[in-house]
């Protein structure tokens, strides 16, 4: 009987549950894919941007704009809006017969500018060749240009530069760092009718239209930035939907930031690492990453009419070199990580292994920096103060900006402690470029750990030139040119290498500049982002198309 009452009630639950009405689809049964939900990502930046194009806005440019190749972290070019990067090897790099050279540059199948508008040869070509009269928008590097001929434009897609003589970074052109092409369709014509209003083109901040993975939605100068995922970014659509950019100049208010889980990843610099570090065990969410060093700290002395006058003299220089104890800078201002640097190239490599042995190193050496100073002439007194023979107290001024005011009172203090006065000085990040060259004795700033024509006389910052140039020592030597101008018109590696040797050797001999330790630049983000590659300084956001979040 309990079976029979069993099979019944079975019978009847089937029949009820057939002839229930249906209840709504589900997307698998409609065969439709489920929305996503919209990635996004905040970004914080410890600078004030106000305008899209040039150095102000390196930080944070690799995310809307696009070169013909971009630098990884390594400082190797790799290809982006063209196929391909020019090799000897491709053929893309030809080396002709009257010493000139050629580079061939294909766009991309597709590449396009924010606004749908493909990016042709022709915008590559005029981007390149407007004039250098509007320096504060940087449309192009005037070094590296000055040894191009030609460039030209043979159909939409090509590009051919005609060089008037080899040069070592023309792979570099139409980067970041030596030229972006802009959209032609968009500023050409306010350039051929308007060069005075060029510079105000609201394309340089907020109708900045790019070509690189990110689209800028919104701008808000020295305050933030929205930015959206490019659908038809050449190398093909950011994971990211979304990321919106905050800049946050005070240091607590970004760390308040990052505690409260309101920022997932920060960019430049700005973060000392112990302070980073710090962060790090009070932030469970978050990580901490380092990029290779791309720069060092280092300390230029002044070679016109520097005051004091004994700045001049190499034992003086290498009196100073030997009074700073690096890893005692590195222990306290970098939480142990990071090296001393006693030269101009990076750490690392086949190049810094080959030129190592060649370079003087000046090691922390207070007995050896006291006997260079006494035998320029200047007697220790009971104070522990060197004065000269008219009883002149001994004194090298160090001028720094506000954001290396620890590493100065540093160096100031070690120069102290054997007789050297070294009062420092600071001026605002960002002051106008005639400040610090017109200070006639140390300046405390970065040195970029690649070599370029910074310490080419002619690139010495002068009233004449309007104090533009990269040469902070305004050291200027025929012998060094020499070398830059050899090293940047040789292709061969090995004999680029013995010039990039001499280099460095003649820099570190003379003391062109006090070498103290590479950067350990620390970049804070959260743990569920992912494919982040740690910056370096030539390298921000280069792939940022990958960066994604779980």
């Amino acid at each position: 009987m309990f079976g029979s009452f069993k099979s019944a009630f079975l019978l009847a639950m089937m029949t009820a549950v057939a002839c229930a009405p249906a209840g709504p689809a589900t997307d698998a049964q409609r065969g439709e894919a489920r929305p996503q939900a919209t990635k996004r990502l905040t970004l914080a930046v410890q600078e004030s941007v106000s305008v899209l194009w040039g150095s102000e806005a390196d930080v944070v440019a690799e995310l809307y704009l696009a070169g013909l190749v971009a630098l990884d972290p390594d400082h190797l070019p790799r290809a982006q809006l063209a196929e391909a990067v020019p090799t000897l090897e491709n053929g893309r790099w030809r080396l002709l017969e009257d010493g000139r050279m050629e580079l061939t540059w294909t766009l991309r199948q597709g590449a396009r500018w924010h606004d749908g508008t493909p990016v042709t040869a022709e915008d590559v070509v005029f981007s390149a060749l407007a004039p250098a009269e509007f320096p504060d928008l940087q449309l192009r590097s005037s070094s590296i240009y000055q040894a191009i001929d030609t460039i030209q434009a043979p159909d939409e897609r090509t590009v051919v530069a005609t060089w008037k003589f080899p040069h070592a970074r023309a792979d570099w052109l139409f980067s970041h760092q030596l030229g972006l092409p802009f959209a032609r369709h968009l500023v050409e014509q306010t350039y051929r009718d308007n060069k005075d209003g060029f510079t105000n083109l609201r394309y340089w901040t907020t109708e900045m239209v790019g070509s690189g993975p990110y689209v800028v939605r919104e701008f808000g100068p020295k305050s933030h930035m929205l930015l959206t995922a490019f659908d038809q970014y050449v190398l093909g659509r950011p994971k990211v939907d979304e990321i919106e950019i905050r800049f946050i100049e005070d240091a607590n208010a970004l760390v308040a930031n990052l505690l409260a889980g309101a920022v997932d990843l920060t960019l430049g610099s700005g973060l000392s690492v112990s302070r980073a570090k710090q962060i790090e065990k009070d932030w469970p969410e978050g990580t901490l990453i380092y990029g290779p060093p791309g720069s060092s700290r280092a300390a230029y002395s002044q070679f016109i009419d520097p005051d004091p006058p004994i700045l001049a003299n190499v034992q003086f220089r290498r009196a100073l070199a030997h009074a700073i104890d690096r890893q005692e800078l590195i222990d306290s201002l970098q939480a142990g990580l990071g090296t001393p640097s006693h030269m101009l190239i990076a750490d690392r490599g086949p190049d810094y292994e080959a030129i190592a042995p060649r370079v003087t190193r000046y090691e922390f050496d207070v007995r050896r920096a006291t006997e260079l100073i006494e035998g320029q002439g200047f007697t220790r007194g009971p104070d522990g103060a060197f004065r000269d023979s008219a009883g002149r107290e001994l004194s090298v001024p160090l001028w720094a900006s506000t954001d290396a005011q620890e590493l100065t009172l540093g160096v100031s203090d070690y120069w102290r402690r054997v007789g050297v006065a070294a009062p420092p000085h600071f001026v605002p990040s960002g002051a106008d470029r005639s400040v610090m060259p017109s200070r006639p004795a140390v300046q405390m700033a970065a040195l970029q750990t690649t070599l370029d024509t910074r310490f080419h006389s002619s690139q010495a910052p002068l009233s004449t030139n309007g104090f533009r140039g990269s040469n902070r020592s305004r050291y200027t030597n025929p012998e060094l040119d020499g070398l830059l101008d050899g090293y940047f018109t040789e292709i061969r590696p090995s004999e680029q290498r013995r010039l990039l040797g001499d280099i460095v050797k003649h820099i570190a001999e003379n003391v062109v500049v006090f070498h103290i330790y590479y950067d350990v630049v620390p970049q804070m983000m959260t743990k569920r982002v992912t494919n982040v590659t740690p910056r370096s300084t030539l390298s921000q956001a280069w792939d940022s198309h990958l960066w994604d979040v779980r």
